[in-house]
């Protein structure tokens, strides 16, 4: 809604939709000063939250690309799975950012569905990041369901078979020198990430005693950052363990 403003002499007359105001000239110029520091206030505090937007987007959008390398039977149960709200949104950022990928998903569409979807498209502008965040966040559990991992559950997996690889003294060695919470959620990302054969070597020479009763049963999830430190923990570890073999090799 547009303001209109009129002016005389002695006075500035404010209309906005059904409310008016007459200002005298000094009342006018206090509520633009308080115009200008609520606006200041506003723009300071929305660049963070903006700034922190983009690098989530960035963040998840290797997950819009992993669509394009599905093959029609995967990309159809992914749609199953994917929740039905969110579908214009992403679908929206798609068709702005990766139109081919768009298009695949429209084949994808019962004939119905596809022209449910166009008609919500064409009733909406562009969607906003923090709308288009949680849109692309959830493609992931249905990417996972379909064996596609990216960011960093997929670098966790790629630690996860390098553990499987290695011969249970030297496994049940890395795993000694992790604390009793880091062997927990090492589970509990072998889990998560749908390696049941790496949580079960890593139960084999886990002692029983070190873990909660619910690290032997517990779904829980953990986020990013979690995956993330428990990473650099079993990398620190793995490092450690090729070095001292390495040496070992020196020496004999």
């Amino acid at each position: 809604m547009k303001p209109n403003l009129t002016s005389t002499p002695d006075q500035l007359n404010l209309q906005l939709g059904p409310c008016s105001a007459q200002l005298s000239w000094k009342q006018a110029a206090e509520l633009r000063n308080i115009l200008a520091e609520r606006l200041a206030g506003y723009l300071q505090n929305a660049r963070p939250e903006a700034d922190k937007n983009r690098k989530q987007l960035v963040k998840l959008q290797p997950l819009a690309d992993a669509l394009s390398s599905l093959e029609k039977i995967q990309l159809q149960e992914v749609l199953k799975a994917y929740p039905k709200p969110q579908l214009a949104a992403l679908v929206r950022f798609l068709r702005a950012e990766r139109p081919g990928i768009s298009e695949k998903i429209f084949a994808q569409l019962s004939r119905r569905a596809a022209e449910q979807l166009s008609d919500e498209l064409a009733q909406k502008g562009p969607t906003p990041l923090h709308q288009v965040i949680p849109a692309l966040a959830a493609l992931e559990q249905p990417l996972a369901r379909q064996g596609v991992y990216v960011g960093i559950n997929h670098k966790a997996r790629e630690y996860l078979q390098r553990l499987g690889q290695l011969p249970k003294p030297a496994l049940a060695q890395l795993l000694d020198k992790l604390p009793a919470a880091a062997q927990t959620r090492l589970l509990q990302v072998s889990r998560q990430l749908d390696t049941p054969e790496i949580e079960s070597r890593c139960k084999q020479v886990i002692q029983p005693e070190l873990l909660p009763e619910t690290a032997k049963t517990s779904p829980a999830k953990l986020d990013e950052q979690e995956v993330r430190e428990l990473m650099a923990l079993v990398s620190k570890e793995l490092k450690r363990l090729r070095d001292a073999s390495s040496r070992s090799k020196t020496h004999a």
